[in-house]
């Protein structure tokens, strides 16, 4: 019998116990985890983000410029704000409400051919309670802020100064704005119209958008005109 042979066996065992070790080491330690996760990881406190959702991204075409913005999504809860993030990142709508808990992170980039650049969107979907104090953790650094009420509850409506004040107190300036009444496939339960909308935008110098997380009405082109907005920094 040929002695190599065993020993050659054992030779195999061995490199098979050590490449199994060495990738449920890697696991472990969250080696592979996606950009967002990154993100998360980077910041001491920061919630636990989901991996980067919707088309393949792909790098900014020549010559155009690209950078991060970070969006703080706020509003009162029930009002759409994770199904809008979902319909921008993902472009699919879901009627099941999933209450957010702490924040979930998404990204996406948007094109802008006229100014020639890619602005890569993280999105920091927050929960709707503004007295818990992670809130304001959240905020720190924001670029910019989505601000959406729900246009069949008048409430949600009143309470988009405070909002915008917590806001502003964390980051001790005002950033681009839109504001987005949420829900406007509800047609017949709408309690908020374009000119509400209109009037609590220039107060803040904000755009507005009539949205439908449902239908998609309004929804890429609300996240698409922050995007320019951060990059002008108006």
């Amino acid at each position: 019998m040929d002695l190599h042979i065993p020993l050659l066996l054992v030779i195999i065992a061995v490199a098979a116990l050590a490449a199994g070790a060495w990738a449920l080491r890697n696991r472990r330690s969250g080696a592979g985890r996606g950009p967002a996760a990154e993100l998360s990881a980077a910041r001491p406190g920061a919630p636990p983000a989901e991996p980067a959702d919707g088309p393949s991204f792909v790098p900014a075409p020549p010559g155009f410029s690209a950078c991060q913005k970070k969006i703080a999504l706020i509003g009162d809860g029930g009002v759409g704000k994770t199904s809008l993030v979902n319909r921008f990142v993902k472009g699919h709508f879901d009627d099941r409400y999933i209450h957010t808990i702490g924040t979930n992170v998404k990204k996406k980039p948007v094109l802008l051919p006229e100014e020639k650049a890619e602005i890569t969107l993280m999105v920091w979907d927050m929960q709707g309670q503004r007295n818990d104090p992670t809130v304001m953790t959240h905020m720190f650094r924001s670029e910019g802020a989505i601000v959406v009420c729900d246009v069949t509850r008048d409430q949600t409506f009143n309470s988009i100064p405070e909002w915008i004040a917590l806001l502003e107190k964390e980051l001790g300036h005002r950033v681009p704005m839109v504001l987005l009444g949420n829900k406007a496939d509800l047609e017949e339960q709408s309690l908020i119209g374009q000119s509400q909308l209109q009037y609590m935008a220039s107060r803040y110098g904000a755009s507005w958008h009539l949205t439908s997380a449902k239908t998609g009405q309004n929804v890429e082109e609300a996240f698409t005109e922050l995007a320019r907005r951060t990059l002008s920094g108006k």
